[in-house]
C-alpha cells in the first residue's frame, strides 16, 4: 500500500466532494505585534462579516506587570467597545495538581483564571474561537484554551468561555491586561465560513 501525500489542494477537493464547503479551513485575516502596548485592537475589517467564525491565536506573549489578567472586549461599529453585558469564566490546573476556576465575570471576557507572571521565562499563549460575532441576531460566544505561568512560575493550563448576553453585531476586538501593558507577543486573527 502506498501513502498519499495530503496537500492543501487535495484537502479542498476532498472537502468539496464530501459536501463540506471547499473553503472550510481557516484563512488569515490580520496580525498585531505587541510592543509595550496598552491594548491591541482588531477592527475595521471589511472581511469581518456575518457568516464567519474567527480564531485569535496568541504566541510568546509577555506582560509588563506581574499578576495581571488577560481580557477581551467586543466592539460594535465605530468601534465602541462593550464594558459590560458579558458572562465569562475560566478553569485552570497547574503542575502542583491544584485546580481552580473563576466564573460569572460581567465586565469583559476573562482568559485567565489567576494572574499571569512577568519574569522570564513566564509567558502566555492561547487560541480563542469567536463564533459568528458579526451576526446581529445571536449572542457572540467565545471558547478556547489558554496556557500561562502564574506569579509563582507554576505552569497553568485551562479552558476559557465567554458570551455577550445580548444579540448584537460585533466587528471589532480589543485585547488588554488588567494592569500595565502587553510587553511583547504575536496575535493573529483567522476566519472560516460557518455554513
Amino acid at each position: 500500500m502506498t501513502a498519499t501525500k495530503i496537500t492543501p489542494g487535495l484537502i479542498t477537493t476532498l472537502a468539496g466532494a464530501t459536501g463540506l464547503p471547499a473553503s472550510a479551513g481557516f484563512e488569515y485575516v490580520s496580525s498585531a505585534t505587541a510592543s509595550s502596548s496598552a491594548s491591541l485592537t482588531f477592527s475595521g475589517f471589511t472581511t469581518m462579516t456575518t457568516g464567519y467564525d474567527y480564531l485569535l491565536v496568541a504566541t510568546n506573549c509577555k506582560n509588563a506587570t506581574d499578576n495581571t489578567h488577560i481580557k477581551i472586549e467586543l466592539g460594535i461599529t465605530g468601534p465602541t467597545y462593550r464594558t459590560s453585558g458579558y458572562r465569562s469564566g475560566t478553569g485552570y490546573h497547574y503542575i502542583a495538581s491544584s485546580y481552580g476556576s473563576s466564573a460569572n465575570i460581567t465586565a469583559d471576557i476573562r482568559l485567565t483564571g489567576v494572574g499571569v507572571g512577568n519574569v522570564d521565562p513566564e509567558r502566555y499563549d492561547f487560541a480563542l474561537n469567536i463564533i459568528d460575532p458579526a451576526n446581529s441576531g445571536t449572542n457572540t460566544t467565545t471558547f478556547g484554551l489558554m496556557h500561562w505561568f502564574n506569579p509563582s512560575n507554576n505552569m497553568m493550563v485551562g479552558p476559557t468561555y465567554g458570551i455577550y448576553t445580548s444579540d448584537e453585531a460585533h466587528t471589532a476586538l480589543k485585547l488588554y491586561t488588567s494592569s500595565g501593558a502587553i510587553t511583547s507577543g504575536l496575535f493573529k486573527l483567522y476566519r472560516r465560513p460557518n455554513a
